[in-house]
């Protein structure tokens, strides 16, 4: 599918709840093969109170908290086809959401 994927020229993808069906680790290794294209999520973070966060207390979501898989939360083409257009895109998942990814496989200490 690696290989499908690269060859439709796709710029920007949000992260989909089949995506973690094998676990993070995994999700990382084939988003580091897919491109060039941007992989998003928007607001996935690392909880504010988990030890790794570096936070302590609540922080805006507007912060740069750690994004699951370490994608990005979103993406710009400044100049698209050359037609001056400037587009902006965020990749959202809602709550219920997490509901339809394993438990095994959502990371511990994210959340939506």
């Amino acid at each position: 599918m690696i290989g499908v994927y690269n060859q439709l020229g796709i710029h920007v993808t949000c992260l989909g709840n089949h995506d973690l069906d094998f676990g993070v680790k995994r999700m990382s290794e084939l988003v580091g093969q897919t491109g060039p294209s941007s992989w998003l999520i928007s607001n996935i973070v690392l909880n504010q109170q988990h030890p790794e966060s570096g936070h302590k207390g609540w922080v805006s979501p507007g912060a740069n908290h750690t994004r699951v898989g370490g994608l990005l939360r979103y993406h710009v083409i400044s100049n698209w086809k050359d037609t001056g257009l400037k587009i902006g895109f965020m990749g959202l998942a809602e709550k219920e959401w997490s509901g339809c990814i394993s438990h095994k496989a959502f990371p511990e200490g994210f959340e939506i």
